[in-house]
């Protein structure tokens, strides 16, 4: 089952780590996502997890762990995720540590997950098939902010895959996966001694974690202006107190420039 020209696009998802691959129903997407892990990631060490069955899934997730260096080295299917991760923070939430942890992020799916997931699509555009001819091309493109890249390559003999899984299956929920993941990336922090109580983002949604900050942005605002308010203060009785005790002396001094004249005017008179 040969890929014709999709080295550069296979190096590009490793690199990004998640793809889309968008389409029509039944036009090849879930057959795109099994052939690059069987073409490329396979071949690399990585195991399947997906919420699909095939002869290569992993059905025992609690059998799937880190090795000794953190690493899962596993490629992600998640079929129709679209469905699923529709969300910001859910999307961040499977994507926290996919080069540390080395695994990969794949979405076959009609429809769209969240914006963040589309930074990387693949996308079958046209085929012979209809006329017995085994040639699909795809393209590809990454667009994150101004940066914008893209390709295309093909894929014949994609019928090899045929059997591997089946096209029927409608996939579970990927709630398994998600909470795999989640306890896997819990285990990996713990290595480094972080636990989920540094993250702020933990069991809060994103107002409420905006609103902690702002009310502690606010609160140091505040100290701040309270401690500025104190110096100033402090320098303002400073300086009262050295005026008293400068108006003490002139008024001493005063004095004894009144005493003086008048002796001396006394003096004055007698003489």
């Amino acid at each position: 089952m040969p890929f014709m020209g999709a080295q550069v696009a296979f190096a590009t998802l490793h690199g990004y780590r998640m793809v889309w691959i968008p389409g029509a129903f039944g036009n090849g997407k879930t057959l795109l996502a099994m052939g690059i892990y069987a073409q490329y990631f396979q071949p690399r060490g990585y195991r399947l997890v997906s919420n699909t069955r095939s002869i290569w899934t992993e059905e025992n997730l609690s059998a799937v762990n880190q090795d000794d260096n953190g690493h899962l080295k596993v490629f992600i299917l998640i079929d129709e995720g679209g469905q699923y991760f529709t969300d910001g923070d859910d999307i961040r939430e499977l994507l926290r540590n996919p080069r540390k942890m080395d695994y990969v992020l794949c979405f076959p799916s009609f429809h769209p997950p969240h914006r963040s997931a589309q930074i990387f699509q693949m996308q079958p555009t046209w085929s012979f098939r209809s006329a017995g001819i085994p040639l699909i091309n795809f393209d590809w493109y990454v667009k994150i902010g101004q940066y914008k890249t893209k390709g295309s390559f093909k894929w014949t003999f994609f019928q090899e895959m045929f059997g591997t899984y089946s096209s029927q299956n409608p996939g579970a929920s990927p709630a398994t996966i998600r909470k795999w993941l989640s306890a896997q990336n819990a285990l990996f922090r713990e290595r480094f001694g972080y636990d989920d109580e540094d993250d702020v983002l933990d069991n809060q949604d994103g107002s409420s974690v905006a609103g902690d900050w702002i009310a502690k942005v606010k609160n140091e605002k505040t100290a701040v202006a309270d401690r500025i308010n104190q110096e100033l203060l402090r320098t303002a009785l400073r300086a009262n107190s050295d005026l008293d005790d400068t108006l003490a002396l002139v008024e001493e001094e005063a004095d004894e420039v009144a005493s003086l004249l008048a002796r001396s005017s006394k003096r004055r008179k007698r003489g």
